[in-house]
């Protein structure tokens, strides 16, 4: 375990697993979540915790929480904006169509009712 690199880790990420428990698990909860998050992520501009768990929880046998959603999509590239009443994370394609952390929550929230799964 003293030889895992630990710079890719967060604090409230998953905790570190050798390459032998990597190898023996075979993937990870972030890792499967990446996978099936990609197209959705490539597809918009923002996204929202909420509405990725209640599109995708029945692809997961445990549930999903939201610490993991979040974890995948700032790993994806995602920029997290707060708000008074929720999280939105603006994907890659939304940064490039002009999207900050400076857009108001408003413009944001128009965007997540056009959310394409």
């Amino acid at each position: 375990m003293e030889q895992v690199d630990l710079s890719k880790y967060r604090a409230t990420g998953e905790a570190p697993m050798t390459d032998s428990k990597l190898d023996l698990l075979g993937f990870t909860t972030t890792d499967k979540l990446e996978d099936v998050l990609a197209s959705v992520v490539r597809a918009n501009q923002v996204l929202t915790v909420q509405a990725l768990k209640n599109g995708f929880a029945d692809n997961f046998e445990h549930g999903l929480t939201d610490v993991a959603v979040a974890n995948a999509l700032l790993g994806m590239g995602c920029v997290s904006k707060r708000s008074n009443t929720q999280r939105f994370y603006i994907t890659p394609s939304g940064l490039h169509a002009g999207l900050s952390t400076k857009t108001p929550p408003k413009e944001l929230e128009k965007l997540i009712s056009t959310v394409d799964f």
